[in-house]
C-alpha cells in the first residue's frame, strides 16, 4: 500500500529506509494526503492548475488566472505566488516548492513584469524570494 502511496506522489521506484518508524511514514501520508485534496478544491474551475497537484495550509495564490501548476508538483505551507504579469508562473510537472516561499512577479500595477517559468523536476528550499519585474525598474 505504501509503494502505491508513492508512486501517486511521484515517487516511482522508491524504496524506504527500513529505519524510518511506520508512524513516520503515517504522519507523512496523511500530510500528503491533505495536500492532494486541497490541490484538487483549488484547481476546480481552473484548467491551467493541475487537479493532481499538492497544496499546502495557508497557500495564497494570486491572479489565479495566471497561473499553470503541473500534475504531481508540491507547493507547500505558506507560499504566495501573486502571477500579476503579462505571462505568469508556469511551475513544471513534478516540482517542488518549500515552505514560505515567495513568488511576486510585480511590485507594481504601473509596469508589471513578465512572469517565471520553473520547469519539470525542479526543487525550491524553504524561505526563498523571487520578484521580477519589469527592465524599467533596471534603468531607474
Amino acid at each position: 500500500m505504501i509503494n502505491k502511496l508513492l508512486k501517486i506522489v511521484g515517487k516511482e521506484n522508491f524504496k524506504i529506509d527500513k529505519n524510518v518508524p511506520k508512524t513516520y511514514i503515517l504522519i507523512i501520508c496523511w500530510k500528503y494526503s491533505l495536500m492532494k485534496i486541497r490541490g484538487t478544491l483549488r484547481s476546480i474551475g481552473y484548467k491551467n492548475i493541475s487537479n493532481k497537484c499538492f497544496i499546502g495550509k495557508k497557500v495564497k495564490l494570486i491572479c489565479k488566472r495566471n497561473i499553470e501548476i503541473g500534475s504531481k508538483t508540491k507547493i507547500h505551507n505558506n507560499v504566495k505566488i501573486d502571477a500579476l504579469s503579462t505571462e505568469g508562473v508556469k511551475i513544471g510537472t513534478n516540482s517542488i516548492i518549500g515552505e514560505n516561499n515567495i513568488i511576486e512577479c510585480t511590485g507594481t500595477i504601473k509596469d508589471i513584469g513578465k512572469g517565471i517559468t520553473i520547469g519539470n523536476n525542479t526543487s525550491f528550499g524553504r524561505n526563498c524570494y523571487f520578484r521580477m519585474c519589469w527592465w524599467s525598474e533596471y534603468r531607474k
